[in-house]
């Protein structure tokens, strides 16, 4: 899922590939909602219990690393919420 919202990012709202990888992520867990802990998202937890979900909001357990391609150059993009980075040559 975060990888499919990291693209979504890039691609249908033209956000180069850090703000992409940036952005809140959330899983869905079948039974509950696992926002992925930071700033952006805590206050994202009281609204979506108003609307019935459950919500657990955890630490990040994997990383994101991207490479993106714009003319022929290579961007790296890493999720800062980690310590992880990626380069591109």
């Amino acid at each position: 899922m975060r990888v499919a919202q990291t693209i979504m990012g890039v691609f249908d709202w033209g956000l180069d590939i850090q703000q992409a990888i940036n952005l809140p992520k959330v899983t869905n867990r079948n039974d509950y909602k696992a926002p992925v802990k930071d700033i952006q998202i805590e206050g994202l937890k009281p609204m979506l219990e108003k609307i019935g979900h459950k919500v657990q909001i955890r630490d990040l357990n994997s990383v994101l690393h991207c490479i993106q391609i714009n003319d022929g150059v290579l961007i790296d993009g890493a999720d800062i919420r980690r310590e992880d980075v990626a380069v591109g040559f």
